[in-house]
């Protein structure tokens, strides 16, 4: 019997898609793959940024955002 697999395990951004949900440039987003805040699997020259990834990302930026007290925990609107 074959493993079921999630849609969220296999789905990943390009790099102008995750500049776009982030509202950040290309350079911060590679800046942030290079610090390791930010996961991505690389084929080749190709870098994409897992589903899963991501939204741990944005959980882990919005509680920080939150925690320091720089407000719009309510609607989100410090996520882009």
């Amino acid at each position: 019997m074959a493993a079921e697999v999630s849609t969220d395990d296999v789905k990943c951004y390009r790099i102008a898609e995750v500049e776009e949900m982030l509202a950040i440039s290309r350079s911060t987003v590679y800046a942030l793959m290079a610090s390791g805040e930010l996961p991505y699997h690389q084929v080749g020259r190709c870098r994409r940024v897992p589903h899963r990834g991501l939204m741990a990302f944005m959980a882990r930026t919005r509680a920080s955002t939150c925690a320091e007290g720089r407000g719009g925990c309510e609607s989100g609107e410090h996520l882009g």
